[in-house]
């Protein structure tokens, strides 16, 4: 710390003469009582020993060691790589790595290869960072099988001729294989089991999964290269990938486009095929192309051209059961339910029914239709059952588009809302304050959509014994 001036002696770059430096001032850094922190100018000194003097209030103090100075400038080194990151990488190369060491320069070139391989083959697109750390693409290689691989080793060279004939002894490095930075393996071909749903339409833009195994590789990236749609009359349909970062744009309106969304699982949307006949299908065989071989399904998805005009298909309804009086919200089920124009109920063996038409309709899309029920009382009695179909219109044509019928999928029960005999009550008119009672209730117009309320506390339980008595188990 009592430091005032240190003096470097050495051969002067470029020249033959010994040249002395003095450094000071801000050019000193006194760390501690014991140590001193000073940089060296760029290019003052040729590679060789320096003598050192510092010089303090009390005098001077040169530092040698049997008779030779203790600091000493090094000329260049050749590059070291250390560590690759990853450590695992697929045969089939484009593995992005990342290699940490010293000595690295601008000109710097990374080669690898395994004990499969004697010939070294050039890392691609190779970045220096800084001197201790560069980026690039590995190669194909030779590998095993996983999860042991085949070892391999780095290689850095400086390229740069100058700097190349400065270093003392070889211009490169090599790692060992006794202590290999990375392994290689051969990743299995892809594995395609299903494709769901199994067909589409001709005009595309629907979501479809393939179901497989081995789509992603060892090192976590997409083992496939591309998928197909083939047929021998009409060609072939390449998809292409999209990154994860775009996958939310992966919708209908990017069709032939594809995603690895992990090791089983690829969505993909559908690309448009030329037309076919109306009703006719088309079975394709769907291909998905790995690094290492191919998987191909034959016949597993299907294009179908839809009629122009689809038939409703109904599937059920609910609630299930409708007072005489109408006024209930009911939900009608299916497919194609943008097609349906009116909902038709009737009696088996009677002429009456009642018309629902779309403009009465509360919601609808392709899978449901909502409704509030008409006034049915002119038309049915109490405890019947009825049919529900629904209907679609054709222009041009007076006959009507008829689904199928969901046979007595409606009963009708007694109008009006239910009523209490107050005289009677609850029985019985007490219980415990923990609930669990078991009470009877007497009324008229119970129905199986009954319920009991204890003014917001419902009933957990209602069994309806008939239309004027029912039991339920009082809340607590």
């Amino acid at each position: 710390s009592k430091a005032l001036v240190v003096r470097l002696t050495g051969t002067e770059a470029d020249g033959d003469e010994d040249t002395t430096i003095a450094l000071s001032g801000s050019s000193l850094w006194r760390v501690d009582d014991s140590m001193i922190a000073l940089r060296i100018p760029v290019g003052t000194f040729e590679p060789g020993d320096l003598g050192i003097e510092v010089e303090t209030a009390s005098g001077k103090v040169s530092f040698v060691e049997n008779g030779s100075p203790v600091f000493m400038i090094d000329g260049p080194q050749a590059p070291v790589i250390d560590s690759v990151s990853p450590e695992i990488f697929q045969s089939a190369g484009g593995g992005f790595a990342v290699f940490t060491g010293r000595n690295l320069t601008s000109t710097t070139t990374l080669s690898v290869r395994t004990q499969r391989r004697d010939t070294l083959q050039a890392v691609r697109g190779v970045r220096v960072l800084s001197d201790t750390l560069a980026t690039g693409y590995f190669p194909p290689l030779l590998g095993g099988m996983p999860p042991a691989g085949i070892p391999g080793i780095v290689r850095a060279e400086e390229t740069d001729a100058t700097r190349a004939a400065a270093i003392d002894g070889d211009p490169y490095t090599e790692s060992s294989f006794d202590d290999p930075l990375f392994r290689v393996i051969d990743d299995s071909a892809p594995a395609l089991l299903a494709v769901v749903p199994d067909h589409g339409t001709i005009e595309g833009g629907e979501q479809v999964l393939l179901i497989g195994d081995g789509f992603l590789g060892a090192d976590g990236q997409a083992n496939v290269s591309g998928i197909a749609f083939r047929h021998p009359d009409i060609g072939v349909v390449e998809y292409e990938p999209v990154s994860s970062v775009d996958a939310p744009l992966l919708g209908a309106e990017n069709p032939g486009r594809y995603l690895v969304v992990n090791d089983s699982t690829i969505l993909l949307i559908t690309a448009a095929r030329p037309p076919i006949l109306v009703g006719d299908s088309l079975p394709v065989d769907v291909e998905v192309r790995g690094l290492p071989g191919n998987s191909v399904l034959m016949g597993a998805f299907t294009y179908e051209n839809t009629p122009a005009v689809r038939t409703p298909v109904l599937a059920g309804i609910t609630p299930n059961e409708v007072r005489r009086n109408g006024g209930s919200t009911h939900l009608v089920s299916g497919g194609f339910m943008t097609e349906v124009d009116r909902i038709v109920l009737s009696k088996p063996g009677s002429e009456n029914t009642v018309v629902i038409p779309r403009t009465d309709f509360e919601e609808v899309n392709d899978f449901f239709v909502v409704f509030e029920m008409p006034d049915l009382r002119d038309h049915f009695e109490v405890l019947d059952k009825l049919t529900v179909r629904a209907e679609k219109d054709v222009a041009g044509n007076p006959e009507r588009l008829i689904s199928n019928a969901l046979t007595e999928a409606l009963t009708v029960t007694f109008a009006g809302p239910p009523a209490i005999v107050i005289e009677k009550g609850v029985q019985p008119s007490e219980g415990s304050s923990f609930g669990g009672t078991v009470a009877t209730l007497e009324g008229s117009l119970f129905t199986t959509n009954s319920q009991v309320l204890f003014g917001t506390r419902r009933a957990s339980i209602v069994v309806v014994e008939d239309e004027n008595t029912l039991r339920f188990v009082v809340p607590a």
